[in-house]
């Protein structure tokens, strides 16, 4: 259970239900604990989430706000099914390069909200911790001195997920997103993963990508907040 910022992605339950019934007393818990932080939360669901938890969140006026699709494949290596513009390069983060590190960053807030606008500082602080982060490896694509997008990928143990992909929508259709993919397997593949997981919502590009390169759709999963 999480709790950042009024309004941040990170307010959010995750593994209700995973583990037996949910009871009243474990949401009251749960939006005691956002209370104490000032914000309102979010709870995740998936296919094997105990059926209690939807049945008392819609009794408590939770609704389903939000479908997130699951994609999966065996890690291996991806074709080049549509090239990379010859203009654009994929590079690493390094961790250790604080403006690296910031690009990134920026390019994550502006993608998933406003562009070229000063990003908050709770955003900054999340997302030091998520692309310094072990599990981590982060990525940008250049086309020249410009960054035009960035990608993570998270591995623990025998699972790699692929996320946080955004590309400037200019510089969409010329395979950086297929780009990104290729790179996130190669370091899965490095460390050993067997399984690579992607999620993305129904509307997106990602689920066609995903599918493209060989994932299949295993799974949704629901996100439920409360008016």
């Amino acid at each position: 259970m999480c709790a950042q910022t009024p309004g941040h992605w990170g307010n959010r339950w995750m593994g209700a239900g995973l583990n037996g019934p949910v009871h009243d007393a474990d949401i009251d818990r749960a939006e005691a604990f956002w209370r104490s932080h000032g914000v309102t939360g979010g709870v995740t669901t998936c296919p094997w989430t105990h059926e209690s938890a939807a049945e008392h969140l819609t009794r408590r006026g939770y609704r389903v706000t939000g479908t997130l699709q699951a994609w999966a494949r065996t890690v291996g290596p991806l074709a080049e099914t549509v090239p990379l513009d010859s203009g654009v390069s994929i590079e690493r983060v390094d961790p250790d390069n604080p403006i690296a590190c910031m690009h990134h960053i920026s390019q994550m807030a502006w993608g998933f909200g406003q562009p070229n606008v000063r990003v908050p500082a709770d955003a900054v602080e999340v997302g030091y911790r998520v692309i310094t982060h072990p599990m981590s490896t982060g990525f940008l694509a250049w086309r020249g001195d410009q960054v035009v997008g960035a990608s993570t990928l998270e591995c623990s143990g025998d699972q790699a997920a692929f996320f946080g992909s955004v590309v400037l929508d200019h510089e969409r259709r010329k395979g950086i997103q297929h780009a990104f993919f290729r790179q996130r397997m190669k370091v899965a593949i490095d460390l050993g993963a067997t399984t690579a997981v992607v999620t993305g919502e129904p509307e997106s590009t990602t689920p066609r990508t995903a599918e493209r390169l060989g994932f299949e759709h295993v799974y949704d999963t629901r996100t439920w907040t409360k008016a």
